[in-house]
């Protein structure tokens, strides 16, 4: 699926907010850790593209 470029970059709006809820998930849930802000950002207040 992540050859086909096509796919991706249809779909790469719904991939990248799918991977955040994965991360998110993954830290909030399965870590513990809820002092990390998801998706993360700069100092300038600026979304880090996980």
């Amino acid at each position: 699926m992540l050859d086909d470029r096509e796919y991706v970059f249809k779909y790469k709006v719904d991939l990248q907010k799918k991977f955040e809820e994965m991360v998110r998930w993954f830290l909030y849930e399965y870590m513990g850790i809820t002092s990390r802000p998801v998706p993360p950002y700069s100092p300038s207040q600026k979304k880090i593209d996980l």
